[in-house]
């Protein structure tokens, strides 16, 4: 499967979903060098995601071969 680089962690999660044939019933996180991309939860004031529907590929600069 090919994602456009300007697809937002939040779009991809959904994509992943969709492809495995999952519900979409568990909360989800990417980690890439060490943070956090997930969602953003205002009830949680230490929150270490960055919010996955701001960030894109795009943004992360990924090389051929690694691994989210």
């Amino acid at each position: 499967m090919v994602v456009s680089s300007n697809t937002n962690f939040q779009k991809l999660h959904h994509i992943i979903q969709l492809a495995i044939g999952w519900k979409n019933t568990h909360l989800f996180e990417f980690t890439v060098e060490g943070f956090t991309i997930g969602e953003i939860y205002p009830v949680l004031p230490d929150n270490p995601n960055i919010n996955s529907r701001e960030i894109t590929l795009r943004d992360i600069h990924l090389k051929v071969g690694q691994q989210i």
